[in-house]
């Protein structure tokens, strides 16, 4: 193995990375002590336990920095960081208004900065970060620039600041990383056929390589590399995730192929955990031992022992529980937007559900459905259940355990069942009032598409991007940040049909 070389750019895995000099170590979101996220569901791969201990050895009496993006549990790995605790950490953080991270890092000893939007720290000599936020009600995620001896490193991480890039005065970046896989329970957890899966699959694979991709076009780093996903699904439920042609999870070398395609600028690292880069150069060198390239079958048996078979009891005497948990979320559920959308919510197994109404509030149990109109179906398995109401874990962890089924008719976004769903007790209200207030905001934009002027609301409706940095493609004017399309000969129509821009064409204001 080759000595670390100041500064340096260590690849942990997934999300995390090690940015180092002669004076201070930064660690970002590392994921590093091998039990998984969202219920044992979701693992780094390749396997990148074998260098948590390593990672340690390296701090060599530096100054020790740990930047969390956000408070998913492949980001904001709490076994592993309660081993940073003798080291005296300081933690960056952003100060979301949602305090889920907080909350989650309260039992972690160490000494905790809070960031703005935008604001930098110094952390030594020659050293600072900036951090960047990105909350919408239903996104809740940062973005960190560190600046180390004169190099400069651009972790997007998984927020989508797609729409800000423009705007946001930052040096020349020498090294740019970011997801660029998926990471939603849709289409995942949907029930469709086969054909229709892959199409949704393929859709939004495509929306998030050329997302990325134009976000390379706008930075212009010198190298990039793709990192925060996607991961591999090892329980038992979900396995079969890891082998379906297509769905959002592509591999970072067929992201790599897609960009050699688009001929970018850029140069295209790809990384193991373990590896890192010396800014200014894009030779990939080995800074830790990893030896975590093993077959998924081999590390899918190697991590049996995290899914023995829990008794979760009857099913049925988990729906009370869960109904309490329903209804005091809807307690907190206070906004003027309505959905035509009923949700039913069960649990595998059990013989009643939960009827829910958004609109009124209220929620009761059903041995039957017998609903006209707008359907959202949604069936929880008895552990992800058992966990939740036993407050194991938090609802958007829930959520992103992907142990469900659902169905929706018609096959249309609702945000007000996402955020339901994905938020907290505590969170639910601050999503429900950024949602209100962009759809609200009678802003409006002009642009030119398919040879034409029009005007438009300036916030996308769907979480709230800012559409002025939208861009054309014939017909339909593109979001930014989540790239759902606008048809604006249908007076900017969603193409689901869920929500509209309200375009018109300008010439007719003239």
């Amino acid at each position: 193995m080759t000595e670390p070389v100041s500064p340096l750019i260590c690849y942990l895995g997934h999300a995390g990375f090690a940015v180092s000099n002669e004076n201070c170590y930064l660690l970002m979101d590392p994921w590093l002590s091998g039990n998984g996220a969202f219920l044992h569901t979701w693992f780094p791969y390749p396997d990148n336990t074998g260098i948590a201990d390593q990672v340690i050895r390296q701090l060599g009496g530096r100054q020790l920095y740990v930047y969390i993006s956000h408070v998913h549990e492949d980001h904001c790995d709490l076994d592993f960081l309660r081993r940073l605790e003798p080291f005296g950490p300081t933690y960056l953080l952003p100060n979301f208004l949602d305090d889920s991270l907080r909350r989650r890092l309260q039992p972690v000893a160490a000494e905790k900065r809070i960031l703005q939007d935008g604001e930098q720290a110094e952390l030594g000599r020659d050293f600072t970060v900036r951090l960047f936020l990105e909350e919408s009600g239903l996104n809740t995620d940062s973005a960190i620039l560190a600046q180390c001896n004169g190099h400069t490193f651009f972790n997007l991480n998984d927020c989508k600041l797609y729409d800000r890039l423009a705007t946001l005065e930052m040096p020349a970046i020498e090294i740019l990383t970011c997801q660029f896989s998926g990471a939603t329970w849709h289409p995942v957890c949907y029930e469709y056929d086969e054909a229709t899966y892959r199409g949704i699959s393929l859709k939004r694979k495509n929306a998030k390589f050329f997302q990325v991709e134009k976000a390379l076009r706008s930075i212009e780093p010198a190298v990039f590399i793709p990192s925060a996903g996607p991961a591999v699904f090892l329980h038992p439920k979900l396995y079969h995730h890891n082998f379906e042609p297509v769905n959002i999870f592509p591999k970072a070398e067929e992201f790599a192929a897609h960009l050699v395609r688009r001929s970018l600028k850029s140069e295209v690292r790809i990384l193991r955990p373990g590896q890192g880069l010396v800014p200014g150069s894009s030779t990939v060198q080995d800074v830790m031992r990893n030896d975590g390239m093993q077959a998924l079958d081999s590390y899918r048996r190697s991590k049996q022992h995290l899914f023995a078979a829990g008794d979760h009891g009857d099913p049925d005497l988990l729906v009370e529980p869960l109904l309490r948990e329903v209804r005091t979320k809807l307690r907190h559920f206070e906004t003027k937007l309505t959905t035509p959308f009923t949700v039913v919510f069960g649990i595998a197994g059990a013989t009643r559900r939960i009827r829910i109404d958004l609109n009124l509030r209220e929620a009761a149990l059903v041995e039957r459905v017998d609903t006209q109109g707008p359907l959202y179906a949604i069936t929880a398995d008895p552990e992800a259940v058992a966990a939740l109401v036993h407050h194991e874990i938090e609802w958007e962890n829930f959520c992103l355990s992907f142990l469900f089924r659902i169905r929706r008719d018609p096959d249309e976004y609702c945000p007000l069942v996402n955020i339901f769903f994905f938020c907290s007790s505590t969170t639910i209200a601050a999503a429900l009032h950024a949602l209100e207030a962009f759809r609200e905001n009678t802003a409006r934009v002009q642009i030119t598409a398919d040879g034409g002027r029009y005007t438009c609301r300036r916030f996308c409706p769907h979480q709230g991007a800012d559409l002025t940095y939208g861009y054309a493609e014939g017909q339909f004017w593109i979001c930014p940040r989540h790239r759902w399309r606008f048809d604006l000969s249908r007076g900017g129509l969603a193409e689901d049909g869920s929500c509209s821009i309200d375009a018109a064409p300008a010439d007719a204001l003239d």
